[in-house]
């Protein structure tokens, strides 16, 4: 029985391998095929899943594949858009009356910016600027400074910083009118002759001669007025202050600034119309500085236009009443005017 057994067995896989001989090998292209027909299939007819190996090579590809019915995206159309607009707003209209009364500025009649620097510069410098002072060679006295050595013992001396005392009589004297102020300028320059020479300087017939190291130290102190300091600016560096005549005179005085033309009016040996005029020029000039920069900037300019703010504050009134006379009138009690004399300004 058990050789029966084994032989049945033997002759079951001789006759299987023989039908799995007879079968056809699947070709790897057909089953590519099935896989294409299989995923992407007609759109009328359905999918064929062939259910054993006979059908699978029985498949054949068609001649004209069916392709699936693609719809096209219609083309958008861009509509041109008008540009937008924004709403303005009326303005409410307004009726305005004309009226017949027509309202008169007062023109300004201060001077440009450029000139009114010209104005507050120093004595020195203007002087010089119209070749009326020449600046001597002379060793500097302060190291490191860029200002040229004439210039440094000047300022040495001559200074406004820190701020000298100011005595009543210097701002009643540029409070007046032209033709008070001549009359009382003689008694303030002998005043002021008197003080320097108490302290060593020598003068001979109202001229400037010398000053001793006692002088120079008594004018460099704050408790000197301005007034006397820059009369004896005047007489030490004055002596080149000169006129051909009246005319070119004339034309120099508007050069200068309220500085240099106090020192013309110190000058006691010019000519009498040529120190009024430049008085005159000079109380017509701080006005017009007192309009261009602010009190606190005025206090520390040159002398005398660092007495603008005291002058202002002891009488206003006079103080632009007295730049606008334009002759040597003497003022009565009553009020009316005597003798006048034009001058040039």
């Amino acid at each position: 029985m058990i050789t029966i057994g084994i032989m049945g067995t033997v002759l079951y896989c001789i006759v299987r391998d023989r039908n799995n001989a007879d079968l056809p090998k699947a070709n790897p292209s057909n089953c590519q095929l099935q896989k294409i027909v299989v995923v992407s299939p007609a759109a009328t007819s359905p999918a064929i899943v062939p259910t054993s190996p006979a059908t699978m090579a029985t498949v054949s590809t068609p001649m004209n594949p069916t392709k699936s019915p693609t719809v096209e995206t219609p083309k958008r159309e861009v509509e041109k858009k008008a540009p937008e607009t924004t709403p303005t707003s009326m303005a409410p209209t307004t009726l305005t009356t004309v009226s017949n009364v027509v309202k008169t500025q007062k023109p300004d009649v201060s001077p440009p910016y450029d000139a009114a620097q010209k104005m507050i510069e120093d004595a020195a410098r203007s002087l010089n600027r119209n070749k009326l002072l020449r600046f001597a060679g002379m060793m500097p006295c302060e190291t490191g400074s860029r200002l040229d050595p004439f210039l440094q013992h000047v300022f040495r001396n001559y200074n406004t910083s820190p701020r000298r005392h100011i005595d009543d009589d210097e701002v009643t004297f540029f409070l007046t009118f032209v033709s008070e102020a001549w009359r009382a300028a003689p008694a303030l320059l002998k005043r002021a002759r008197q003080e320097l020479c108490c302290h060593g300087a020598v003068y001979e017939r109202k001229k400037w001669r010398s000053f001793n190291e006692v002088t120079r130290h008594y004018i460099r102190q704050p408790t000197t007025p301005g007034f006397i300091a820059w009369f004896a600016f005047s007489g030490e560096h004055g002596h080149q202050i000169t006129f051909k005549d009246n005319a070119s005179a004339k034309q120099i005085l508007k050069k200068l600034s309220v500085p240099a033309l106090l020192t013309v009016f110190f000058k006691e040996n010019l000519s009498k119309k040529i120190r009024r005029s430049a008085y005159a020029h000079l109380r017509t000039c701080l006005p017009q500085i007192s309009k261009h920069y602010p009190e606190i900037q005025v206090r520390g300019m040159p002398y005398p236009i660092c007495l603008i703010p005291e002058m202002k504050k002891k009488n206003l009134v006079m103080f632009y009443d007295a730049a606008n006379d334009q002759t040597f009138s003497t003022r009565r009690s009553d009020g009316s005017s005597g003798a006048t004399a034009m001058i040039y300004v």
